[in-house]
């Protein structure tokens, strides 16, 4: 056996050691005493440790997998260097899987780390909880690295049916049917949060969606109530004056302007001088308020806030614009159970909507 066999041997057992300690932590994470399946165990098995078993299958597989690249040191052949071990982006043979098996023994590195009693105190459960769920990531990575390199590192493609990537395969398809088994487990036991969180968030996504089509319609009604506004109500500046002492913001729309932020509302050009008619916010915020308070005093509710004022001001300015004519209904001639419909005498006058106050 010649350096580079040995070292796909080590690879392969650590995969199978880190698969194994895997399926130990799977079944830790369960109530596994209580199922019938173990209390039918003989009773040396059930006298086994798993949790000193599943710590010392970690340190088993993490010597297998750090003398996994080392050996291939001593043989000068391969041309491999530190570098290519701690850093492998520029291996001599594949180096993308050669960098997925380096992750995936960084990561392995990190969590015994964290699993350490010292370490896990200080980070406390969630976070420990969380850092060890990459034990996941980490027996994938060793089992795409296992399947995909070339036992003799000659690059060649993959052999689906040799006996040394059988193995990965089968440890790849038991760390499969046992994640499938743990997260429906996981959901039985959470069913019920499931379903509440599932509603809590198609009704919070329904209340999300109606406050941004709320916000769209008030901001196309404030855009058109300001583009219906007169002249006056504007500050007129012209294009010239803007672009020597300010500056633009957004080009057309709004510019800085003796420190004043405003919105490019309309443009005209006056005997050849090009005005632009502007609002910055504190104006836009007095007219609104004032619109409101006249509409409110109009309609005999001079005591309510303005909370709504735009939108009551928009109304009487398409009730300013917009009538509407009601013609007399055809009414049919003819007579029905003996009654014959008589025309009407009078037509219905033009109606502007909402009359104006006395």
């Amino acid at each position: 056996m010649d350096w580079l066999d040995l070292s796909s041997t080590l690879g392969l057992i650590a995969t199978a050691v880190l698969s194994f300690n895997l399926l130990l932590g799977i079944l830790l994470s369960t109530a596994y005493r209580r199922s019938p399946l173990w209390k039918r165990m003989p009773a040396p098995v059930k006298k086994v440790s798993l949790d000193d078993l599943h710590n010392w299958t970690a340190y088993v597989a993490l010597a297998l997998a750090l003398a996994h690249p080392v050996v291939l040191l001593a043989d000068k052949t391969l041309r491999y260097r530190v570098t290519d071990i701690v850093l492998p982006v520029s291996a001599p043979h594949q180096p993308v899987w050669t960098v997925l098996g380096s992750v995936a023994l960084y990561a392995l590195i990190v969590v015994i780390v964290t699993t350490q009693k010292v370490v896990k105190r200080r980070l406390g459960f969630r976070a420990w909880k969380n850092i060890h769920l990459i034990s996941y990531g980490t027996a994938v990575l060793f089992v795409v690295h296992g399947i995909f390199m070339d036992p003799e590192l000659k690059d060649r493609p993959v052999d689906w049916l040799d006996g040394e990537k059988l193995i990965s395969e089968i440890c790849g398809l038991l760390l499969i049917a046992a994640t499938f088994v743990r997260w429906r487990h996981y959901m039985r036991k959470t069913g019920a949060i499931s379903i509440l969180a599932i509603l809590f968030y198609t009704q919070a996504g329904y209340y999300g969606q109606f406050v941004i089509q709320q916000w769209v319609l008030k901001e196309e009604a404030r855009e058109a109530w300001i583009g219906a506004l007169p002249d006056r109500c504007f500050f007129r500046v012209r294009l010239t004056d803007v672009n020597a002492a300010g500056h633009w913001e957004e080009e057309g729309k709004e510019c800085w302007y003796n420190n004043h932020l405003y919105d490019v509302v309309r443009r005209k050009t006056i005997g050849g001088t090009v005005w632009l008619y502007c609002m910055d916010d504190v104006r836009e915020a007095n007219l609104i308020r004032q619109s409101g308070e006249m509409t409110h005093a109009n309609q005999g509710q001079p005591d309510k806030k303005a909370g709504h004022s735009l939108s009551l001001q928009i109304g009487d300015w398409l009730a300013q614009t917009i009538s509407f004519r009601l013609d007399r209904p055809p009414v049919p001639a003819g007579y029905h159970q003996g009654y014959r419909a008589q025309s009407l005498s009078v037509g219905y006058p033009d109606l502007v909507i909402p009359p104006p106050k006395a």
